[in-house]
C-alpha cells in the first residue's frame, strides 16, 4: 500500500480514533511492514508511511493527534499531514486491519455508520453531466448522474445516511420526503455492493 492523492477528499472524522484490529498479525522490518488478516487471510506488504501509522495507533490517539505527530516525523505541513493521515487510515479501514473508535461527545443517538469512498477508485467528473467512476480493482466502471454524483461527495465526506437524505430533501423540496429516501438508500446500497463504497462504523 502506499499512499496517493485523489480527485475526492476523504474526510473522516477529525476525532475517530484508530486501533489495530485484533484480528490481524504485524511483522516490521526496514520501516517496512507486513501485515496479516486473520479474518479475511489477506496480506499486504505496507511502505514507511503506512507502517509509521500502524507503530502510533493505539485507540488512544485521534486523527488530528496522529497527524501532529505525522508532520513532525516527515518534516511536512500540518495541512499535508492531515491529508496523508486521512487517506492512509480510510485505506486500512478498507481493508479491516484497522478499526475505530469514536471519541465525540455528541449525543448516544446518534447514527454511527459513516459512508466512505474507495481510495482506489478514480472519480471523473463530466461537467453538468455526472461522473464517470472506475474501480481499478474489478475493472468496473459506473456513471453518476448529477443526484448520484451529489450523493458520491457526501459520502466522500464521512456523512450518516440521516444527514444525506436530509441535504437532498432540502434541495429537492418537491420530491416526497419517502421517495428522497428510498431512492438514497438504494443508491448507496448499490455501490457498497459495487464495490465503489465502504461503511465505517463509529462507536
Amino acid at each position: 500500500m502506499t499512499s496517493s492523492s485523489h480527485d475526492t477528499l476523504i474526510v473522516l472524522p477529525p476525532d475517530l480514533v484508530p486501533r489495530l484490529s485484533p484480528e490481524v498479525a504485524v511483522e516490521y522490518f526496514d520501516g517496512r511492514a507486513l501485515i496479516l488478516g486473520m479474518r479475511r487471510r489477506a496480506v499486504a506488504e505496507l511502505d514507511v508511511k503506512h507502517s509509521w501509522f500502524l507503530k502510533h495507533i493505539d485507540g488512544q490517539y485521534n486523527l488530528t493527534q496522529i497527524a501532529q505527530a505525522y508532520a513532525t516525523a516527515f518534516i511536512i505541513n500540518d495541512e499535508q499531514a492531515r491529508i496523508e493521515i486521512q487517506e492512509i487510515c480510510a485505506e486500512l479501514l478498507q481493508t479491516d486491519f484497522v478499526k475505530s473508535a469514536y471519541s465525540s461527545s455528541k449525543g448516544d443517538n446518534m447514527d454511527t455508520t459513516r459512508y466512505i469512498v474507495n481510495p482506489d477508485v478514480n472519480l471523473r467528473e463530466e461537467d453538468e453531466d455526472g461522473a464517470l467512476l472506475y474501480n481499478p480493482d474489478t475493472d468496473r466502471v459506473q456513471l453518476l448522474n448529477p443526484t448520484g454524483l451529489y450523493i458520491w461527495k457526501f459520502c466522500a465526506q464521512g456523512r450518516s445516511m440521516p444527514e444525506i437524505i436530509t441535504s437532498l430533501q432540502a434541495d429537492f423540496e418537491d420530491v416526497p420526503a419517502d421517495v428522497v429516501a428510498t431512492d438514497v438508500e438504494e443508491f448507496v446500497a448499490h455501490m457498497i455492493d459495487s464495490g465503489f463504497l465502504g461503511t465505517l462504523q463509529l462507536s
